[in-house]
């Protein structure tokens, strides 16, 4: 309930658009975690290790980004109601193709790619909405209650996989990919609905790679940027690893549908504390400790296989996540001039793509033979080398 009453705030909700969006954003993202996590079930079905997988989960994100910053050029032009239903179109394709047949893994990587391009659209559509559209000063609390729908939708998005066989070590995969394919087509009828606010007349003048330069100067920006990366990295990691991580140790899906539900519920109330830790801590400290947090419970996670013990590491991990998105993702917008603001979230969007493609590869790579604990364990330092990274930047002198 107090969530619910987060999001519905009459001073923050006031405007039909903005209900609508919160409610595109919660199906989105959990159309994505059913579909990503029945993936990589079926790719574990066909006998694929923990590189493969890697590849199909890098596959997701490796055409967005090349195409990121071409989108929020786009966007600052034309607005983000024809992006919302491109997007959406493209999930649904995905979706089809990831029921229909998905049997190999060239399906398995042509699918993965759609999906990725439409969730990719779809964010960078929704997230460009807030920024261009939310009034002057509440900005960081539209951002707060669009992220609150996120993790709402990651935590009930494991929860469904439960439905389809929560004591098999295996779910229904088809059940799981047809269920997606109709809450998809929801998801694009939803967005024939959306009218965002959009005033056309200030555009950015600069290309695509002279914007991308501008942005990539300010230290600030790029320091939001590669944190934001390796906190989305992680959480896009555990999606992909867990599963494998279950058939690894004989956890049943029921058990590690539960345990994402766990992180995503956590992300939740990190969220609905995120004014006021940020007013406690500020933007350095706070982010420093949201991935050492992270960091240092993703490690515990492979050393114990207790469902307590599991279920706390997960809960502290989905904690620190949950704080680091918006963190970020208010930063840049705050960073960015008015005419780019499109353009430098797209560009967030697009290295996080860049991680999200490269990453599962490199880290499957590098463990591989040691199987998801390994990617699991490496995940979790990336956090904590992260973290040194930004306490130099916040130690430094700064004009």
């Amino acid at each position: 309930m107090a969530t619910i009453r987060f999001l519905l705030r009459p001073g923050i909700l006031s405007s039909s658009w903005f209900f609508l969006l919160l409610a595109h954003t919660f199906i989105l993202q959990g159309v994505i975690i059913m579909v990503r996590v029945a993936t990589s079930y079926r790719a574990a079905t066909f006998g694929l290790d923990e590189f493969w997988i890697g590849v199909i989960g890098g596959a997701f994100g490796f055409v967005p980004a090349l195409f990121g910053l071409h989108l929020g050029n786009v966007m600052d032009r034309y607005g983000e109601t024809k992006s919302l239903i491109a997007g959406s179109a493209l999930i649904v394709l995905a979706c089809l193709l990831f029921w229909l047949t998905a049997d190999t893994l060239p399906v398995l990587l042509i699918a993965s790619i759609l999906l990725g391009l439409g969730q990719f659209i779809c964010v960078a559509g929704q997230q460009s909405s807030v920024a261009r559209a939310a009034p002057d000063g509440q900005r960081e609390s539209y951002f707060g209650r669009l992220t609150v729908s996120v993790s709402l939708a990651q935590a009930v998005g494991p929860m469904v996989i439960g439905l389809f066989g929560r004591h098999q070590l295996v779910p229904d995969i088809d059940g799981i990919f047809l269920a997606s394919s109709g809450t998809g087509v929801a998801l694009l009828a939803l967005s024939c609905l959306l009218r965002i606010p959009f005033n056309a007349a200030e555009g950015n003048r600069l290309g695509v790679w002279q914007t991308a330069r501008f942005l990539l100067r300010d230290p600030a920006f790029l320091l939001s940027a590669i944190a934001g990366l390796v906190v989305f990295s992680a959480m896009d990691l555990l999606v992909i690893y867990l599963p494998l991580y279950g058939i690894e140790r004989s956890i049943a899906a029921g058990t590690v549908g539960t345990l994402l539900a766990l992180r995503a519920t956590a992300s939740i109330l990190s969220r609905l504390m995120f004014s006021r830790l940020f007013s406690w801590f500020g933007r350095g400290r706070l982010l420093i400790f949201s991935m050492l947090l992270a960091g240092i419970a993703i490690v515990l996670l492979t050393v114990n296989e207790n469902p307590i013990f599991m279920s706390a590491a997960m809960l502290a991990t989905g904690f620190g996540l949950g704080i680091g998105g918006p963190l970020t993702l208010a930063w840049i917008t705050e960073i960015c001039p008015s005419n780019m603001r499109a353009a430098g979230v797209s560009l967030r969007l697009a290295l996080n793509r860049v991680g999200q493609a490269l990453l599962p590869i490199g880290v499957g790579g590098l463990v591989a033979g040691i199987g998801a604990s390994g990617v699991l364990a490496v995940t979790g330092f990336s956090l904590l080398a992260m973290a040194a990274a930004t306490t130099r930047y916040f130690s430094l002198p700064r004009r």
